[in-house]
């Protein structure tokens, strides 16, 4: 290699030496801004974090915020406790009652109940004659249960409560009680209250509103109106019925369920309309009649059977 050939490769050796090093140096001050920059990032994601984890001491405005929110939450308990007074007393009733006579359930509750139900029936009718049960177990028409603080009780209120229901559908001028059926619902975890489950079926005529009627006031909404009321009486062994007091009315908690309703199927058809069809242009007019519709109307005096869930609720005296 002559003098000239060394110099030239010395001259390349130079300057990619050069671009390495400029290379280099590029490449550490990207790395050393990138770096910057993940640093700079992770401080502020932290400090974002800490600012909205962090608990805030409360001022003046959030303070009185809270006090008026508990406040409106006691007056909203305290207005509830209030309401459930008569609930609560027509349960404790039944229960100090049965306590303190000994009573012990049987046949002559149901014989008290049914006949309390026949002196309100106006015409409505009952299935079963002396075997009606109210939705209770058939035996208690022959046997009797062992009076405890327990059993007995609830016992009283689910005939009460039954037979209300009946005397709210004898009231209201339905034709006839169709079934009834109880059953206990299971109780809450802390067993302080029950629910009873009540199904009811009656038939009643339609009924009809008037032109000038204010509400409509058909037998079955008379049972619904009285349902939500749920305004009733206590009746004993002995038939004796406590109407209770203004300080302590006689209240059953009712909440309906479910509602069904089937017509008889007795329709009364009428008159069929009649419509010419439209003259075709150019044609000569005809007067063929065809029927269009043919109007089917209920009438007011058909019977419909209705079919009835509601929940009776029972309040443990304890609650009180």
């Amino acid at each position: 290699m002559n003098l000239f050939e060394n110099k030239r490769a010395a001259a390349l050796t130079g300057v990619f030496t050069l671009a390495f090093a400029g290379l280099m140096a590029y490449g550490f001050s990207v790395s050393s801004t990138a770096g910057d920059l993940i640093k700079e990032g992770e401080e502020a994601r932290k400090a974002l974090k800490s600012k909205t984890e962090a608990t805030l001491p409360p001022d003046k405005a959030t303070v009185a915020a809270l006090n008026s929110a508990t406040k409106s939450l006691a007056e909203q308990v305290t207005a509830l406790k209030k309401e459930l007074v008569p609930y609560v007393k027509t349960c404790k009733k039944l229960t100090v009652d049965s306590t303190k006579n000994k009573e012990v359930f049987g046949p002559k509750h149901l014989e008290s109940a049914r006949s309390w139900l026949d002196k309100k029936s106006n015409g409505c009718t009952r299935p079963g004659g002396d075997g009606f049960t109210f939705g209770l177990d058939r035996n208690f028409n022959e046997r009797q249960d062992a009076a405890n603080e327990y059993t007995t009780p609830f016992l009283l209120f689910q005939l009460n409560a039954a037979r209300t229901l009946a005397g709210y559908i004898a009231d209201s001028g339905a034709v006839s009680i169709d079934r009834m059926y109880c059953e206990p619902v299971p109780t809450e975890e802390d067993g302080a209250r029950t629910a009873l489950h009540i199904e009811i079926g009656f038939t009643a005529k339609r009924g009809a509103i008037p032109p000038d009627a204010k509400e409509f006031n058909t037998p079955f909404t008379k049972v619904l109106n009285a349902i939500q009321e749920g305004n009733g009486v206590i009746v004993s062994r002995e038939g004796k019925i406590d109407e209770g007091n203004d300080k302590a009315p006689v209240k059953y908690f009712f909440v309906i369920k479910g509602i069904t309703a089937v017509a008889n199927g007795n329709y009364e058809d009428k008159d069929e309309k009649y419509e010419a069809p439209a003259q075709v242009a150019g044609s000569e007019s005809t007067e063929i009649t065809e029927t269009i519709a043919k109007l089917v109307v209920g009438n007011p005096e058909d019977t419909v059977r209705y079919n009835l869930v509601v929940e009776a609720v029972y309040f443990s005296p304890s609650e009180n």
